[in-house]
């Protein structure tokens, strides 16, 4: 996939890993619509160019603030190219083989925020393709 031009819809992109994917995405000349809880990603709207970046405050758990969310950045760029999910809410040990299996189940936030989260994202994307105009082509990235 070309980058330059692209436009590219990242959940969870204003801290750790996603920040970083959105950084190297605009030096590459994509065009980045960050969906994400976090205010920080006010304060990264006011750092770039806005013709390159969108930040919608969103809760990915939350599929109508997810589908508001990507139609909004549909109607303001007239497509959408990508999705890449990178919202990582964990909050068990990191040292997986000392963590007990349940403890990923009661720790909701996290497992709504991680799957849900790519599982919305990724369906209005497809419903975006299928509906509008032009191809039907699309990437769907999910980094867990």
């Amino acid at each position: 996939m070309i980058l330059e031009n692209s436009i590219i819809f990242v959940t969870g992109g204003v801290s750790g890993f996603g920040r970083h994917l959105v950084e190297h995405l605009l030096l590459q000349g994509a065009r980045v619509i960050i969906a994400d809880i976090s205010d920080k990603g006010e304060e990264m709207a006011k750092e770039i160019d806005q013709n390159y970046f969108l930040f919608v405050k969103c809760d990915v758990t939350q599929k109508f603030q997810v589908k508001e969310a990507m139609y909004h950045a549909y109607s303001l760029f007239g497509q959408i190219d990508a999705v890449i999910n990178c919202v990582g809410l964990f909050s068990v040990d990191p040292t997986v083989v000392r963590t007990s299996l349940s403890k990923f189940y009661t720790a909701p936030r996290g497992y709504f925020a991680n799957f849900l989260g790519s599982l919305y994202s990724t369906y209005y994307f497809t419903q975006l393709k299928s509906e509008g105009p032009g191809s039907c082509e699309g990437v769907i990235l999910n980094r867990s």
